[in-house]
């Protein structure tokens, strides 16, 4: 059976499997994410820690993307690795505060707390 839980090895990027004792133990450790404001408006992109791929048919979904507040209040997009949540942290980004709000991120830009 495949894992349904899983934490960040040390580089803050890979997935290892693990359990929900261990995940809750690692609760006040450092999380990587995104965090990009304008206007009130939030953009935030978290490791989930838990599958939420719901099927189990391919990789396990562990970032998420949301938005919060303004026209796409609610809006979330989920991946299945730390590049594809870059990215999409990019391009929701691009969709809220419009194409010019879009940079790069260094992934050492890409941590908790950060305003991208």
């Amino acid at each position: 059976m495949r894992p349904l839980w899983y934490r960040l090895a040390d580089d803050g990027r890979t997935p290892i499997p693990t359990d929900v004792t261990r995940l809750s133990a690692l609760a006040d450790h450092h999380i990587p994410g995104g965090v990009s404001e304008r206007n009130g408006v939030r953009v935030s992109t978290v490791f989930l820690g838990l599958d939420h791929s719901h099927s189990f048919d391919g990789p396990p979904v562990l970032w998420e993307t949301m938005v919060f507040g303004g026209k796409y209040d609610g809006e979330q997009e989920r991946y299945s690795s730390f590049e594809a949540a870059q990215c999409g942290h990019q391009q929701m980004i691009a969709k809220v505060f419009g194409e010019d709000e879009k940079r790069s991120i260094a992934i050492g830009d890409f941590d908790e707390g950060s305003v991208l």
